[in-house]
């Protein structure tokens, strides 16, 4: 029997390459958007609602704006991410030392209005947040050939040696300063500070 490829299975195998390639370039990535951006726009309407009742945010409150800002940020620019350009984003937000300084600002801005709020509009206004930059990070690593498999493969590594600690260390002290300043920046219609 011959080592060499029979030239049919050649063709089939790069026919199905293309097929898997064009799965997940346009169905896959296209319900990835879709999925993350009602997801997003369900956490933003719950915050609406919670604002509209009055209970424990109010519309006029600096902490509810400056979330809803932020998601809309999100909102607008979200098929426009993807891992590279994220990786891009902390790589500058670790270097620049103008944008950390931007981005302290904005933190200790945003945490001083949410220490206006009860504490049951804290956990509300910090938690829509953290459910927000979930939908926004997934839908980036989900969207990515080169992340997807180590995406789950981290998820199940995280399972089974509890890797919580350093994933929160990592969220809290480099990926989420940055990653929310720019949705904020980008949810006053001004341009991304990646461009």
């Amino acid at each position: 029997m011959s080592a060499e490829a029979h030239p049919v299975y050649e063709v089939a195998f790069w026919l199905l390459l293309a097929a898997l390639w064009w799965l997940f370039h346009w169905p896959y990535r296209s319900y990835r958007f879709d999925d993350a951006r009602y997801q997003l726009f369900v956490i933003r309407d719950r915050l609406f609602e919670a604002a509209a009742d009055g209970a424990s945010v109010r519309f006029e409150d600096r902490a509810y704006g400056v979330a809803r800002t932020t998601i809309n940020g999100m909102l607008r620019n979200l098929e426009d991410y993807g891992v590279f350009r994220l990786m891009f984003i902390v790589w500058r937000y670790s270097r620049d030392e103008q944008l950390r300084a931007m981005c302290a600002q904005h933190k200790q801005a945003f945490e001083s209005a949410v220490q206006q709020l009860t504490p049951e509009g804290q956990r509300l206004v910090v938690d829509t947040i953290f459910q927000a930059d979930r939908v926004f990070l997934r839908y980036v690593f989900h969207t990515s050939l080169l992340m997807l498999p180590l995406y789950f493969s981290f998820r199940l590594l995280q399972r089974v040696l509890v890797l919580s600690e350093l994933i929160g260390y990592l969220y809290k002290g480099w990926v989420k300063p940055a990653l929310d300043f720019e949705a904020n920046f980008a949810g006053h219609d001004r341009h991304s500070l990646s461009h």
